[in-house]
């Protein structure tokens, strides 16, 4: 409870200012587009529950596109994407991961490029005026989606191919490029010399994003580079490099994914752990200037003790709400203006 109240203080102490985006979003990542619809309904009204204003969820090219060039949404996508737009909640949809009509891998061909390209603006013009926010791949850096890493040279291909196609369909679509593994940021940490995220920045890109995101996770790293502390200066060193680097300045900033796992000895930290993390999380991105925090996950995958995947939820795998959770859903009651200015 003295956490609680503490940062119910701090939240409804902040007001949009010049400092900050006119936009602040804030909301949960969860796998609903392969789930039936009674579990995405769920999840949605969950989420409208602790006042999440984004849901970011994966939008696979495998399930829509069948034949080579013939493309079809199926009906529960629609359903899912309408009722989150009538409870107004705004859906950040993933275009992500491979398709067996072309290697079944990362898109790193120029016929498979092209191919995810069209796919991409077959989905931004089928979901036109009801989602304004998309994001180019996944952790292109990792092993994610079950294929090999990819390097940033065919991220940058991807990128410049698959960009002028969905603004082609509304410029107003907000397209975010990036959103790639904590291990992009281990040059911010001092864990490795690795720098991917300054890599993919050139000025030359600037052109074909909207916004960049960060995965400034913790959970995984090596003691000493596991303290919140790590976090702070992940999302810092991001944020300098779009004051730095041409062309970014204007560019927003998003964490597309953050979280602490309760699961798993090695990696996990207590509920209320949890909680302050997540809510101090989103306070102090925003307080460094960044455009929005989506939390991963919504809901615990499971129940395996020691499987950390599983156990990234604000609820668990039966839905109760675990400590983060119940912050959240206590402050949207009783604060909802600083919900809605602060988070």
């Amino acid at each position: 409870m003295k956490l609680l109240i503490k940062y119910a203080a701090v939240v409804s102490s902040i007001t949009i200012s010049q400092a900050y985006a006119n936009e602040f979003y804030y909301g949960v990542a969860e796998h609903l587009f392969r789930r039936d619809y009674t579990y995405s309904e769920q999840a949605i009204l969950k989420s409208k529950e602790i006042c999440a204003s984004v849901m970011r969820i994966d939008a696979p090219w495998e399930d829509v596109e069948k034949k080579k060039g013939i493309y079809h949404i199926p009906k529960k996508w629609d359903d899912v994407i309408n009722k989150m737009v009538s409870v107004g909640i705004k859906p950040l949809l993933i275009i992500d991961y491979g398709n067996s009509l072309y290697g079944n891998g990362k898109p790193v061909t120029e016929e498979y490029t092209k191919a995810y390209a069209a796919y991409a603006y077959y989905l931004a013009r089928h979901f036109k005026g009801r989602v304004n926010l998309y994001e180019i791949w996944n952790e292109w850096d990792t092993t994610t989606g079950g294929m090999p890493k990819g390097n940033v040279a065919d991220y940058q291909k991807l990128v410049k191919m698959t960009y002028p196609r969905i603004k082609s369909v509304d410029k107003k679509i907000t397209v975010i490029t990036g959103s790639f593994s904590p291990a992009a940021l281990d040059v911010a940490v001092g864990e490795s010399k690795r720098n991917f995220l300054a890599d993919y920045m050139s000025p030359e890109m600037a052109s074909y994003t909207d916004a960049i995101a960060i995965h400034p996770y913790v959970a995984y790293r090596k003691k000493p580079y596991n303290e919140y502390s790590k976090y702070i200066d992940q999302i810092k060193y991001a944020k300098s490099l779009l004051m730095n680097v041409a062309g970014y300045k204007e560019k927003q900033l998003f964490i597309t994914e953050m979280g602490w796992t309760t699961f798993d000895p090695r990696f996990s930290v207590s509920d209320d752990d949890q909680a302050k993390y997540i809510l101090n999380a989103i306070k102090d991105a925003k307080e460094i200037g960044l455009n929005g925090v989506i939390i991963y996950s919504l809901k615990d995958g499971g129940k395996n003790y020691f499987n950390s995947e599983e156990g990234f939820g604000i609820f668990d795998y039966k839905w109760n709400a675990k400590k983060t959770a119940s912050n959240l859903i206590d402050l949207c009651k009783g604060k909802s203006n600083a919900i809605k200015e602060g988070l």
